[in-house]
């Protein structure tokens, strides 16, 4: 790929994971009305896919009317708990309560991802994965699984799943890296657990 990716996010987890496939990226940010655009889906009580879907595509549209023969990547994700979509954390404090409000019940990420180019969507793919909670007699310490990770780093990397957690906790699904890979003719990461939709 000759021209740089034009990556419509000022998230540094989406760029390294581009940059991270052998992908030349230039980030340029999408200046797009997120919470309109979650009003209109909400009050039409359209499905969380549909909408994040809607956020990737209109971000890199946006950004693509600058650049009309580039390959523009747009990306979002919506929180769902008990139909409640949850909003970007404000603050550290906001964070605890919304951690506090999702433990111990069934919440789902999805995750849409759309490249845009010439004005017309060439691809996009829809995921979502699910977090259930679960009953762990004699849970250990979290000091101690940081412990264990480490020593065990290599190995646990060459496991898909584990390699999704990894990219789940750093902000970005491991759905999304299927664009990246996508882009770099690389075979993306099979992830039993998440259901997705590419086109």
């Amino acid at each position: 790929m000759d021209e740089p990716l034009i990556l419509a996010s000022a998230s540094p987890i989406r760029k390294k994971l581009l940059a991270t496939a052998g992908l030349k990226v230039r980030v340029e940010p999408a200046l797009v009305d997120e919470e309109a655009i979650k009003r209109i889906f909400q009050v039409d009580r359209q499905a969380a896919a549909d909408c994040a879907l809607a956020l990737a595509e209109a971000k890199a549209r946006q950004v693509a009317e600058n650049h009309r023969h580039a390959l523009v990547v747009g990306a979002d994700q919506i929180l769902v708990c008990d139909e409640i979509w949850l909003c970007k954390p404000a603050d550290l404090a906001d964070a605890r309560a919304q951690l506090q409000a999702l433990r111990g019940r069934t919440h789902e990420l999805v995750t849409a991802v759309c490249v845009v180019r010439e004005a017309a969507r060439i691809w996009h793919t829809v995921s979502s994965a699910k977090l259930t909670p679960i009953s762990v007699p004699n849970r250990p310490r979290l000091s101690d699984l940081s412990a264990g990770i480490a020593s065990r780093k290599e190995e646990f990397s060459s496991f898909p799943t584990f390699r999704a957690i990894i990219l789940q906790f750093s902000g970005c699904p491991c759905s999304s890296s299927s664009v990246f890979c996508a882009l770099a003719a690389r075979s993306p990461l099979s992830q039993p657990s998440l259901r997705s939709t590419t086109v």
